[in-house]
């Protein structure tokens, strides 16, 4: 499912840059976290399988270490005083950008959102995580290199 991805990481990453590491989940760790969250997309659960959790193309995006609720969160970006609409235990967190915004999967409509923390809103993209996660790691419509 991520043959592009791994081959247009593997071309444009530095291999020797340690910001670059990924986590690769055990079937164990993947059945744990499927079950936990019965309603995640096979998108991502292959994307955790193939490609990992942690940062890519020098900390670009990372993807956390599954799987927080959004509500998991709530003290930490003060969400408790502020929360957005909507059920917080609807969205599992599975990044940032490294700017305070966190990538959620609504578990409703397992489409990505994203969290925006200077207005404590919850943007739905109605996009997919795939689609979304080759936006984030630079990756054009062709397989160019929407960076450079």
């Amino acid at each position: 499912m991520y043959k592009t991805e791994i081959e247009f990481l593997q071309k444009y990453e530095d291999a020797n840059n340690a910001q670059n590491e990924r986590t690769l989940l055990t079937e164990e760790e993947i059945s744990k976290l499927s079950s936990e969250h019965p309603k995640l997309p096979l998108e991502f659960i292959e994307y955790l399988k193939q490609i990992g959790w942690g940062a890519f193309r020098e900390c670009q995006y990372m993807i956390h270490e599954p799987s927080s609720l959004l509500s998991d969160f709530a003290d930490m970006y003060y969400l408790a005083d502020e929360p957005p609409e909507g059920d917080l235990d609807n969205y599992v967190v599975f990044g940032d950008g490294f700017d305070g915004d966190l990538g959620l999967i609504n578990l409703n409509t397992q489409k990505v959102a994203v969290y925006l923390h200077e207005s404590t809103e919850i943007y739905q993209t109605e996009q997919g995580f795939k689609l979304f996660i080759n936006e984030m790691m630079g990756i054009g419509e062709n397989g160019q290199d929407t960076f450079t």
